[in-house]
């Protein structure tokens, strides 16, 4: 059986890197101890190296904590803070059906009047409804006629758009999807989180001691 004694970040010092510093997990099972990295690559320890790793533990977290408090990033995801709010939306999207599949022609938030073509919707929208940009259009992946997307839809119906010389059908469909905006108050958030970390573990050294 193994188990994740702690883990500890350390800085490369590599240039080149573009995070700095890494996440390492001590492990111990019934052979001895061993470190692995993100990759999940393991190396063998010894008992000495166990204990001063151990010994060193309060103070690379320390370092990270004051580097995280210098460059305001958090690269290893240490603190529970994220730097997006994710919240729900409803949008309406627009769907008519090419003979070479399903396209996504406009969509809109309920709360807006206002149609936007694929080019210009948020990722989510696009990734939610999975369509793929083609000589067509945005074409749904998931769907190969209207019928498909009509019978795997509740309250779907068909609207008649006319123009003087086609007249074009369209679905009308409404979706909840989640959604993110940039957390304003991140950097706030952050620092006061290091700050309290900071502080434990400035205590935990006082009691080493």
């Amino acid at each position: 059986m193994e188990d994740i004694m702690f883990s500890y970040p350390e800085h490369c010092g590599e240039h080149s890197c573009p995070v700095g510093w890494h996440l390492y997990h001590v492990w111990t099972n019934g052979r001895g101890f061993s470190v692995s990295d993100s990759d999940g690559d393991h190396e063998w320890i010894t008992k000495k190296d166990y204990n001063a790793l151990w010994k060193a533990h309060d103070r690379m977290w320390r370092e990270y904590a004051i580097d995280v408090l210098d460059t305001g990033v958090d690269v290893l995801d240490n603190y529970l803070v994220s730097d997006v709010i994710k919240y729900k939306q409803k949008w309406l999207m627009r769907f008519r059906d090419t003979g070479m599949g399903v396209i996504l022609t406009e969509a809109r938030p309920l709360s807006s009047r206002r149609w936007k073509f694929p080019d210009k919707l948020p990722k989510e929208v696009l990734e939610y409804c999975n369509v793929q940009h083609t000589n067509t259009g945005w074409v749904l992946q998931d769907f190969a006629t209207m019928t498909d997307l009509l019978a795997a839809t509740t309250k779907a119906k068909l609207r008649t758009v006319r123009g003087r010389v086609i007249h074009k059908q369209y679905a009308h469909l409404t979706y909840e999807i989640e959604m993110s905006k940039p957390n304003r108050k991140y950097a706030a958030e952050l620092r006061a989180l290091v700050e309290k970390d900071l502080e434990r573990l400035d205590r935990l050294k006082e009691v080493k001691k």
